[in-house]
């Protein structure tokens, strides 16, 4: 009778205000983050003003068009203001559902904002909680934006509550219930014509949530399946320690839940292998169930996880299948009006997607970061609606696009279809307004909203379609010629054309339209086989090809465009440029010159630009500028194009060559004694290995001033020459001549009459020098110290190491042997002072004395020294003293032995 009564009303044009899915087709979440679910896929919002951690709720009007949203303690209108009388609202933004909004099922511009608190029972002052309330907003207010009822914002429905709050369709398919929980029960409130029943249908339910720890314990999302038999909650721990604490498992249970009566009943205890599950969600066909858990270890929060269950199962808990796992953050779950669930993750700029929601396993395909928030954010919380609202409608525009709108073109018509149920009626309207059609289907082809209210006859409550219809008018299209230069400059009536660069002249410059080309005029109709756009070669000369200009609607109009090929033959241009220091035949090119001899002698009017190949200056892509770099290492062709009143006149081709430098040794070194002045020596080019020109070709320019290949100096310094090519690049040798000469010997350090006699010879000149002593062409030294030296006469040698010649010099070590043998074996036979000559110490007076004292003999410095005689007799083995008074002051007095 219930359903009879209904379906009477409704032919009567009093329609209920039965739900579809329009309803939620805005989402505003985050920070500032939206998509609207009226495109596939949906499109981000970035206009909206909320910013949430948690919870949030926003609805539309059935068409899909955003009416209000909120985060439970400010409302804002669809244009992003805040409503009158839209703030202090009791919700709490970091409760995990601030709010929901639920419609007056026969009041369509009566909107009820439940919200509820953030704060518990042994948390805060028991004045300060705020519990579940109510707030009736009126769509006829304020010029049709909305307003928050005065005598109706903050109605207390319950002094405390947890963090949750769902909505399902009553089994009476009029009325909603709004479901919230507290410690062990549930509430269900019905929302009716007359507005919000205050009195609820509690139901008692294990487990029982401890109070001590409640703000952790109420963390987590109350949803109702889709066909309202089934609520599940999330509890985030069921203890009295923080979800943090890595001993603080929660749980997930699903309920019974009547429709009919709002009673809650049993209570099925889900395996969340002992981490703490918050966000949630059913399939839309209510057999599967999805959370997002958060696992903890000993350090805090360690990582999130996307658990799904099969409700149907014999044992639910053994189908727990881990559908992404490693996240950053748990997050809620919700699903879309286009039958996919969303997943939000802290601080992600994109919404993770369940493809497949009601196929169970890896098979309802998790895809990461699918949809896209246009640079927003999301946080933990994502708007929560009416779960019904995923069940009873149908999509009856079935184009793959949108499931709500419709876009059609001025003429074309669609057809709508509906499920066919036997036995069903069917209601269609247009704008509210009965149309005559009661089948299954409609053809339409006027903009306006279209609903199908389909009751299956068998007791079930009806099935609600729509779409939105736009009929967009065509857009203008405009007949065109597009003129091209000859490709390869053989005048044979072929080339290829950029078709793009007609598209303003086909769209008369209207913004927002696309444009395709096809051969012919059905291709373009049935927008079958597009041409190339930027390299499109012409069948003959002329051509007509047709241009479909079309909008983001996709309705279509049809050009034409004829193709011409033209332009004047210009003559080839060359460039050389000498290679740069890299030799790598890459240099920098002045296109300015190859532009002053392509325009001498053209008409003034016309424009030049460069390209780098052939396909860019038929198409006009990619232009190069002025200085240039070639890119093709010695040679390569480049293209000028000429143009007048914005159509070809011609093409050039530049020949651009780099010339490589002369191959030469670049560096050299030479020897210039100083000491051989006046005389020259020869410096030349050194050798040049070019294969190309003889050498007799090159020309040369010294540092000197001279040009010949050879040059004669005499002086030390750097000398430079330019080898000149006969293409007149060059390269630069530099000679370095090294000018040296022998050494000066300044003086001879000598340490001597010592047991370590040193020698140290300070020479002077530019030369590098080496130390020898005695031999010339003996051991040379590159110190200038000579140590343990014995003592006697020395002819000191230094030799310039460059060949510049040898200086030398005596020196003499004076010492005295320490011994001597007297034997006649001519070794050692004398005793006398080592190093006198006639020209040093000469006039020494030498002493020899026996032991007591007694001088023997007074030897001459120059003569053979003593032989060991006294008196004409012999002296006998032993020690004897000596003293030496040199000519220069010192005097030596010392001993040797006599050894027979």
């Amino acid at each position: 009778m219930k359903k009879l009564l209904f379906f009477t009303l409704l032919l009567f044009g009093c329609a209920l205000n039965i739900q579809a899915q329009g309803e939620a087709a805005n989402w505003y979440f985050g920070s500032r983050a939206g998509l609207n679910f009226n495109t596939s896929p949906p499109t981000p919002l970035t206009d909206g003003a909320l910013e949430t951690l948690e919870g949030c709720a926003t609805i539309s009007d059935s068409a899909g068009n955003l009416l209000f949203y909120t985060n439970g303690t400010l409302v804002w209108n669809r244009e992003h203001q805040v409503m009158p009388n839209g703030s202090g609202l009791l919700g709490e933004d970091t409760s995990t559902q601030s709010a929901i909004i639920v419609p007056n099922p026969q009041e369509p511009n009566l909107y009820y904002i439940f919200t509820v608190d953030g704060l518990f029972p042994g948390e805060n002052d028991p004045s300060a909680l705020r519990g579940l309330n109510y707030s009736t907003v009126n769509m006829d207010l304020d010029g049709g934006l909305g307003d928050v009822v005065t005598s109706e914002k903050n109605i207390n429905l319950l002094p405390t509550n947890s963090e949750k709050i769902t909505a399902v369709r009553n089994a009476d398919c009029e009325s909603i219930w709004v479901i919230t929980h507290f410690v062990d029960r549930f509430y269900a409130y019905d929302v009716g014509s007359g507005g919000v029943n205050p009195v609820p249908v509690e139901s008692i339910v294990e487990p029982e949530v401890p109070l001590i720890g409640y703000r952790d314990n109420a963390l987590g999302y109350l949803k109702s399946s889709p066909d309202g038999s089934k609520l599940a909650i999330a509890h985030a721990t069921l203890n009295e320690n923080p979800a943090s604490d890595a001993g603080s498992p929660g749980a997930l249970f699903v309920y019974d839940f009547d429709t009919a009566t709002g009673v809650a009943s049993g209570g099925l205890d889900l395996d969340v292998n002992g981490n703490s599950p918050y966000g949630l969600e059913f399939s839309p066909d209510s057999n599967l169930v999805y959370t997002c858990a958060g696992v903890y270890d000993s350090d805090g929060f360690d990582f999130g996880e996307v658990y799904q269950f099969d409700l149907t199962a014999p044992d639910p808990s053994a189908t727990r299948t881990i559908l992404s796992t490693n996240d950053n953050s748990t997050g809620a779950l919700q699903l879309g009006i286009d039958g996919r669930i969303y997943r939000v993750i802290l601080n992600q700029a994109s919404l993770d997607v369940i493809n497949e929601p009601n196929t169970p396993g890896t098979g309802a395909n998790y895809q990461r970061a699918a949809v896209s928030l246009g640079g927003r954010t999301g946080n933990f919380g994502l708007p929560p609606f009416i779960q019904s609202l995923f069940l009873n409608t149908v999509d009856i525009i079935q184009n793959g696009e949108s499931a709500t709108t419709l876009n059609l073109c001025e003429g074309d018509s669609f057809t709508l279809i509906a499920p066919e149920i036997p036995g069903a009626t069917y209601v269609w309207t247009l704008d509210d307004v009965v149309l005559p059609e009661s089948d299954f289907d409609l053809e339409v082809s006027t903009s306006g909203l279209y609903r199908v209210e389909i009751d299956p006859m068998n007791g079930e409550c009806p099935i609600i379609g729509q779409a939105n219809v736009v009929i967009n008018p065509l857009p203008d299209a405009f007949d065109s010629l597009l003129t091209q230069c000859d490709a390869d400059g053989n005048n044979d009536g072929f080339s290829v054309f950029n078709l793009t660069e007609a598209i303003p002249e086909l769209t008369g410059g209207a913004e927002g339209l696309d444009v395709s080309f096809h051969q012919t005029l059905l291709q373009a109709e049935n927008n079958e086989s597009p041409l190339p756009e930027t390299a499109y070669t012409n069948l003959s000369n002329p051509q007509t090809i047709f241009a479909r200009v079309f909008d983001q609607a996709g309705c279509s109009s049809i050009a034409e465009l004829q193709l011409i090929v033209a332009g004047e033959q210009i003559d080839d241009i060359f460039l050389s440029q000498c290679d740069d220091a890299t030799e790598d035949g890459i240099t920098v090119f002045d296109l300015s010159l190859a532009e002053a001899s392509i325009l001498d002698g053209l008409p003034p009017d016309l424009s030049l630009s460069f390209y780098g190949n052939l396909e860019d200056v038929l198409a006009e892509t990619n232009p190069i500028t002025s200085p240039y770099t070639n890119t093709d290492p010695f040679t390569q062709i480049i293209y000028a194009r000429l143009e007048q009143d914005n159509d070809c006149f011609g093409i050039a081709r530049i020949f651009l060559e780099v010339y490589g430098l002369p191959d030469i040794v670049t560096e050299d070194e030479q020897l210039y004694c100083l000491n051989s002045f006046p005389d020259t020596i020869t410096l030349d080019v050194g050798p040049i290995t070019d294969d190309d020109s003889p050498i007799e070709a090159y020309s040369y320019l010294w540092s000197t001033g001279e040009i010949t290949p050879t040059i004669a100096v005499n002086e030390a310094g750097v000398y430079f020459v330019d080898i000149i090519n006969p293409e007149g690049c060059s390269k630069r040798r530099t000679i370095t001549v090294v000018g040296s000469r022998p050494a000066t010997i300044d003086s001879i350090e000598v340490t001597d009459l010592s047991e370590t006699n040193t020698l140290v010879i300070n020479a002077s000149g530019p030369g590098d020098y080496e130390f020898a002593l005695n031999d010339p062409t003996g051991l040379y030294q590159t110190s200038n110290i000579f140590t343990d030296i014995p003592p006697g006469v020395y002819t000191v040698y230094v030799r310039d190491r460059l060949g510049c010649g040898i200086s030398e010099q005596i020196v003499s070590v004076l010492g005295f042997p320490n011994y001597f043998t007297p034997n006649g074996d001519g070794v050692n036979d004398f005793w006398q002072v080592l190093g006198v000559r006639p020209d040093f110490e000469a006039g020494a007076q030498v002493y020899i004395y026996d032991r007591y004292g007694k001088m023997l003999t007074r030897l001459n410095p120059l003569g053979p020294g003593w032989d060991g005689i006294y008196n004409g007799n012999p002296m006998p083995s032993s020690d004897y003293w000596f003293r030496v008074i040199f000519e220069d002051g010192r005097e030596l007095r010392s001993h040797f032995s006599l050894v027979r």
